[in-house]
């Protein structure tokens, strides 16, 4: 029995020990793992938020933007939504009008049937690369953007 007991308290240290260690990891990984900011908008997303200086606003209260010597972070960035680098960019919900005023007009068209929807598949070229759009209803749903 004093055997016993004597098994159960060295496993009971071992399970504790071993506790701890993962606590550690995990404390550890949390650290290495950085942060991450999720901005979520009610409506639309705000032209403001295309740019840097945007996005820094809204982060303001968390984020120091500055580097270690008082240089701005971001410096050289573009600070208009129009210079901005999704500024030219498809977004879901957009229709079909919107983005041929956006990327021109598609390259290629196909249809498919998923259930009772309609897919339509529009394939664009722009100077981010080859853009695959889904179309429901005329609405975007989906897009892809792969260089060329």
């Amino acid at each position: 029995r004093d055997d016993r007991e004597r098994e159960d308290a060295r496993n009971r240290a071992e399970v504790a020990d071993a506790q701890e260690q993962k606590k550690e990891s995990i404390r550890q990984r949390r650290l290495d793992g950085g942060s991450r900011f999720n901005v979520r908008f009610r409506d639309s997303l705000p032209a403001s938020m295309l740019t840097p200086a945007g996005l820094q606003a809204v982060l303001a209260d968390y984020v120091t933007f500055e580097r270690a010597d008082g240089a701005p972070l971001l410096a050289g960035m573009p600070t208009t939504a129009a210079a901005a680098p999704g500024a030219s960019l498809p977004r879901k919900g957009m229709t079909t009008a919107e983005m041929e005023a956006l990327l021109g007009a598609a390259v290629d068209s196909t249809e498919r049937k998923e259930g009772a929807l309609t897919v339509i598949t529009r394939r664009y070229r722009s100077g981010a690369g080859r853009i695959a759009a889904e179309f429901v209803e005329d609405v975007l749903i989906r897009y892809s953007i792969t260089s060329e």
